[in-house]
């Protein structure tokens, strides 16, 4: 029996209860941002092109390995003629966020015994973090969501195929390879999420006694087997389908050649913004403190935590605790080591965050064992941390991403009525710098950014516009040949000039 709030109940009902709260608490906690009126850059190319071009999404996803991901862009938003409609995506993002804490918590208590409480507030903290706030927040991401619980769903499988007894050999067979066939969906849907497999395999890092002993090594062994076929089969089917040409081949499936520059360019970019948690790394250093403070304090608990590890269990634990730290992190982002590219966005380090929210947990934990006054306050502290984070995803989430996107949608529906539609102009558009954003903060092209600093979103914008006010009317020519820059153009060459610098006004 648990007692919390003065009642006492069973633990399978307080875990019923609890699950269903964090159900539901995304949905709840971003509804402001679910409902304003708004997209975000691909969001309007991806509405008219799943109604106009079909199959170009699985086309497109596909050519970058992620045919499930274009295949879900393309079934969900052949559905939405207009732009508010944008809304029903991001409440799935929600409810895939919120299945993301339920599960986590169920996994932590169910299987690893952890508290509800602390696995509670683990829960909530996966869909508080600035990843999920992305989520929330773009129409187009709901699917990166959707394969983090994929991956969730892979461990849940295997773990349990690895415990069956040993007569149950056919039992464990079907479980382990519905967990491979769960993480080749996840990859193919959105690669780096396939990772997050390895955050519960965080959780087997910090439990006490776990990989000392020879059965839960062993145990991690098929874990880590497991994980890696997956991701390799993931990978050797993909490149069929590209060399039997069921699908195209992006220029982005390459191979990072500077591994050690890389490795240091996640040291100074990606890792940081994991260790900050929920404080954004603006672009402009006006966070820089706390930012630069929040990334120092968790750092600090997480090695104070393998400190008293060490102490408390012995040097074998904490070479576990630290290992696990260094090899689960760079692992947690390993897809994105691998490759060419360098970004350093949110939207890729959701398992490195997973990660370090189970190292920051366990360090609490390891510290009440001999902190009175944090074993005594560490209930309250979890869930004041989880108050908090709340109040800034929700602010964050809305006010730098659904304010500022709303307010330039306005301005590009002012400026879209100088066309005339019923014949050919010459259009110039001259489109807005990141540094007039209507938004307090800023980092690349997800908090605070804008949509229409390029020349396709605008037009993209517009070409829905028409279509829900005159959907019988042939597309507006003028925009297939549109001109578009940062500058004013000669008086003159232009017929019609769309001005949305205007944004600039809406910063005051």
């Amino acid at each position: 029996m648990r007692r919390a709030f003065g009642v006492c109940l069973p633990l399978r009902w307080w875990l019923f209860v609890v699950a269903t709260l964090l159900l539901v608490f995304p949905t709840c906690l971003y509804w402001n941002t679910t409902w304003m009126e708004y997209g975000l850059r691909d969001d309007y190319s991806v509405t008219r092109e799943a109604r106009e071009e079909p199959g170009k999404e699985i086309r497109f996803c596909g050519s970058q390995a992620r045919p499930i991901y274009g295949w879900l862009l393309q079934t969900t938003f052949k559905h939405i003629d207009h732009i508010r409609d944008l809304s029903w995506s991001r409440l799935g993002g929600s409810i895939c966020l919120g299945f993301m804490a339920a599960g986590v918590c169920l996994v932590l208590v169910l299987l690893y015994s952890w508290s509800l409480t602390t696995a509670a507030c683990v829960g909530a903290m996966f869909a508080l973090v600035p990843s999920a706030q992305m989520v929330a927040g773009w129409s187009i991401l709901w699917p990166y969501a959707y394969s983090a619980l994929l991956s969730m769903a892979a461990f849940v499988a295997a773990e349990n195929g690895f415990r069956q007894p040993p007569t149950a050999r056919g039992k464990q067979f079907v479980l382990c390879i519905l967990a491979m066939v769960l993480v080749v969906a996840s990859a193919w849907t959105f690669q780096p999420n396939g990772l997050f497999y390895l955050v519960f395999i965080a959780v087997k890092a910090v439990r006490r006694g776990e990989l000392v002993q020879q059965a839960p090594r062993f145990r991690l062994i098929q874990h880590l087997f497991l994980l890696g076929w997956a991701m390799l089969m993931a990978y050797a089917l993909i490149r069929l389908a590209f060399a039997l040409e069921l699908l195209p081949i992006s220029k982005r499936v390459a191979f990072e050649h500077d591994y050690f520059g890389k490795f240091v360019w996640f040291v100074k970019n990606p890792l940081p913004n994991a260790l900050a948690l929920l404080v954004l790394n603006d672009f402009q250093g006006r966070t820089s403190p706390w930012y630069q403070l929040m990334v120092g304090a968790v750092a600090v608990l997480l090695m104070v935590g393998g400190i008293q590890v060490t102490r408390r269990r012995g040097w074998r634990e904490g070479l576990v605790w630290f290992a696990g730290i260094a090899v689960l992190g760079t692992g947690a982002y390993g897809i994105n080591l691998m490759v060419s590219e360098r970004w350093a966005s949110y939207r890729t380090i959701y398992p490195l965050v997973g990660v370090v929210l189970i190292y920051v947990a366990a360090s609490v934990e390891v510290l009440g064992e001999t902190i009175n006054v944090i074993k005594r306050f560490r209930v309250g502290l979890g869930l004041a941390v989880v108050v908090a984070a709340a109040f800034f995803a929700r602010w964050q989430a809305y006010e730098l991403i659904a304010v500022p996107q709303n307010k330039e949608l306005r301005l590009v529906e002012q400026e879209s009525r100088k066309l005339d539609l019923t014949r050919d102009q010459r259009v110039y558009i001259i489109t807005p710098t990141p540094e007039i954003a209507p938004a307090p903060l800023l980092y690349t092209d997800e908090f605070g950014s804008l949509s229409t600093d390029s020349d396709w979103v605008p037009k993209e914008i517009m070409k829905l516009f028409f279509y829900e006010k005159y959907p019988k009317m042939p597309p507006c020519r003028s925009l297939d040949h549109m001109v578009s820059g940062f500058q004013s153009p000669p008086p003159g060459v232009y017929d019609v000039v769309i001005d949305l610098r205007g944004l600039r006004a809406m910063t005051n």
